[in-house]
């Protein structure tokens, strides 16, 4: 192999190209060595970070004592029945153990709830109060009809006991 330089790559006034400046790498290597530092830093406050609830949360835990490693305080409480105001928030499906179907036998507003969700109730519990105006006025419109028919019937058996009267003494013209 040749190593001259052949006259393709040489400058039109007959002298080679300029040499380029030597890459400034010392330079590069400060700014890599500040991002690198950086890093570090961040890679160790990760490491070391603890949110409170997690520190919170270990301390409980061990037996005989707390964060601290010291004695935990306790106190005494009366005891009582109730809810316990836990709630679990989470995905996932209750399966009751029994249920019940309820269907109305009437319609109307409620008036009144004589039991609280999640609560037992036994067979024959009054379970809701419906508002019972609307049905005491129906009931006073079916009495005032009884009482019109009754009313009716009387008239009709008068007018029965009258016709029979006049049958007999062949008052009514007879059709054949």
């Amino acid at each position: 192999m040749d190593t001259r330089i052949s006259e393709d790559y040489i400058a039109p006034n007959r002298q080679l190209p300029p040499a380029s400046e030597p890459p400034r790498r010392k330079k590069h290597i400060w700014v890599w060595l500040v991002v690198l530092a950086l890093f570090g830093l961040l890679a160790w406050a990760v490491i070391h970070h603890k949110p409170a609830t997690a520190a919170a949360g270990q301390g409980g835990g061990r037996r005989g004592g707390g964060a601290g490693g010291g004695p935990v305080p306790v106190t005494v409480a009366t005891a009582k029945s109730g809810s316990l105001g836990i709630y679990v928030g989470a995905i996932g499906t209750v399966t009751p153990i029994y249920t019940v179907s309820v269907s109305p036998q009437v319609s109307g507003i409620i008036t009144a709830v004589h039991y609280h969700e999640g609560e037992f109730v036994k067979k024959g519990d009054p379970l809701i109060d419906i508002d019972p105006r609307t049905y005491q006025a129906q009931l006073q419109q079916a009495e005032g009809a009884l009482e019109r028919d009754n009313n009716l019937l009387a008239e009709a058996q008068m007018d029965l006991e009258r016709y029979k009267v006049a049958w007999t003494k062949n008052a009514i013209p007879r059709q054949t």
